[in-house]
């Protein structure tokens, strides 16, 4: 199984360890604000994707660690690209 996860803030360090800790794949992430993205990659390995569809296209489950604001588009988007979605709250 290949995971991505969306946002690279807190949590998301939370959840990628975890992720590391299974026998999954952890592809990379994506977030609204590119250096963050590539400084969590750096630190957690994986790819940085530019969109939140080139994550999608190449996971089959995504974590969901966005700003709550931001859950409803990603969750809905990972639904129409046929995804899994992990998502809080």
């Amino acid at each position: 199984m290949r995971v991505g996860i969306v946002g690279a803030g807190a949590i998301a360090k939370v959840h990628v360890t975890q992720w590391l800790k299974l026998p999954v794949t952890y592809v990379g992430c994506y977030d609204r604000i590119p250096d963050r993205a590539e400084a969590f990659s750096a630190q957690h390995g994986g790819c940085t994707f530019a969109s939140l569809d080139e994550l999608l296209a190449n996971v089959d489950l995504v974590t969901i660690c966005s700003h709550t604001d931001a859950h409803k588009e990603a969750v809905m988007a990972a639904a129409k690209a046929r995804v899994a979605v992990f998502c809080e709250k």
